[in-house]
């Protein structure tokens, strides 16, 4: 009878991994696995909105202190395994993920983006003051998309926005009384030299 497991193909992706890792312990992660590590922790921290700072914190020191390691530079290669399954099977303590929450209507929507539209208005650069008033939304709100904003914070977006639509407004009067008191500086003197051009036209036809 063959030794155990011999003849038999490794399924595990973790097991595979470890095969391929030297015998040296002292030899620690590489930036490739620095990074690889990162993303399955920040994967792992998704989903509790505001929370995901902290629970981000909460990972970090966890997996510090379970490894004895400052950072992840300092992790044994050969614990890079056993440090994604304690990632992934951690029972998160700073709060709990978010549910899927039912998105804003389209009525909602089109009402942000008429809020929107009424921002941009206010500047040259329209399209650039509405993807940035959009950008500042998500932002605020941590959503994926405009559209997928969740209901229960429509009345904060549409107050989001209308406080920028109210500081874009003002800083659209503001513009418009700069230019008109240029306007009326600079050009003050027209009248005199439109007389003085046609003075000289009727010199010449004389």
């Amino acid at each position: 009878m063959p030794p155990l497991g011999i003849g038999y193909p490794r399924l595990d992706i973790l097991d595979q991994y470890t095969a391929q890792l030297p015998n040296n312990a002292e030899e620690t992660l590489t930036p490739s696995e620095q990074q690889t590590l990162s993303e399955i922790v920040h994967k792992r921290a998704e989903g509790y909105g505001e929370l995901q700072g902290k629970v981000l914190a909460e990972i970090w020191s966890r997996v510090h202190r379970k490894f004895r390691v400052a950072r992840y530079s300092q992790l044994p290669r050969t614990q890079l395994t056993e440090a994604i399954l304690y990632v992934t099977g951690m029972e998160i303590r700073t709060g709990k993920r978010q549910t899927t929450e039912k998105a804003i209507s389209h009525t909602q929507y089109y009402e942000l983006k008429r809020l929107v539209y009424l921002i941009g208005a206010c500047f040259h650069y329209q399209n650039a003051a509405q993807w940035t008033a959009w950008a500042t939304l998500r932002e605020k709100l941590f959503a994926e998309s405009a559209a997928k904003i969740p209901a229960s914070r429509y009345e904060q977006a549409r107050a989001i926005l209308n406080d920028i639509q109210e500081a874009a407004s003002a800083f659209k009067s503001a513009v418009m009384e700069l230019e008109t008191g240029f306007f009326e500086r600079r050009f003050s003197a027209i009248p005199l030299e439109i007389q003085e051009l046609e003075r000289l036209l009727s010199e010449e036809e004389e």
